[in-house]
């Protein structure tokens, strides 16, 4: 095997402040365990989470201009969801509401 298999953690922001090391302890002593700290990146790559919102949510964006849609309730779904959430962190007035089905991320 040209690589190692490891468990990879990637909780959310949340957790990840509030738990730090709760899930790993236990878990840790069994196997190689990953976890993935986004508030510990680099600048580097928080830009690159950036750039890649923006790839997406711009077009959106314009999509909503160019319909005439003013104020919305925006449902996002699994990778949708991530992006409605983001979305919704950059544009909070053009939402009414946020509703997220088994969102990613």
């Amino acid at each position: 095997v040209p690589f190692p298999i490891s468990d990879v953690i990637r909780d959310g922001g949340a957790s990840s402040r509030q738990n730090k090391g709760t899930i790993t302890g236990a878990k840790a002593q069994q196997a190689d365990l990953k976890k993935v700290d986004i508030w510990n990146a680099s600048a580097e790559e928080k830009k690159a989470v950036k750039d890649a919102e923006d790839f997406f949510l711009k077009p959106f964006e314009e999509w909503r201009k160019n319909v005439g849609i003013g104020e919305m309730i925006l449902i996002g779904h699994s990778l949708g969801g991530y992006l409605a959430s983001s979305y919704c962190l950059q544009n909070p007035e053009k939402l009414i509401k946020l509703i997220l089905l088994s969102p990613v991320g």
